[in-house]
């Protein structure tokens, strides 16, 4: 079965690409390593792109855009404690938490985990051309065991 994109209507598979960080692709870089990362991983038995990994954040944070996109249950959204500051120095008001299962890795080596913290925000953020400043996209992924 191959990966599915909303609106494709290729039938070919991605390409496989590895891709392999060594020292050397960090001049400059001082450790510990505290730049943000942006990768794609399945979220609920979705792939879900430019997913930006901030180690200096304390909270997971999904787009309801992303999230509608999975077509999970509305009841398993929980209330919200109250909003969230920082993202663009204003009040972002959570639509609610909810417990995702995260699969990252690939092939024979992969780890499904289930995080509880996922914070539900109906936001936009501007696009400055650099693609951690875009909001998730979600797409069908081939079925993982969780």
């Amino acid at each position: 079965m191959y990966r599915r994109s909303v609106g494709s209507t290729s039938q070919s598979p991605p390409p496989e690409e590895k891709i392999t960080f060594s020292r050397e692709d960090l001049p400059g870089h001082e450790d510990p390593f505290c730049d943000a990362l942006v990768i794609q991983t399945a979220i609920q038995d979705f792939t879900v792109s430019r997913i930006l990994v901030d180690n200096g954040s304390l909270v997971n944070v999904i787009f309801k855009k992303a999230f509608d996109a999975m077509k999970v249950e509305a009841r398993r959204v929980l209330a919200s404690d109250g909003p969230l500051f920082g993202f663009s120095g204003e009040r972002k008001e959570v639509e609610g938490g909810v417990g995702l299962h995260v699969t990252l890795g690939g092939g024979g080596s992969h780890a499904t985990a289930s995080l509880s913290s996922w914070m539900l925000l109906e936001a936009t953020v501007p696009s400055s051309g650099d693609p951690s400043s875009v909001p998730s996209a979600a797409s069908p992924h081939p079925s993982t065991s969780v």
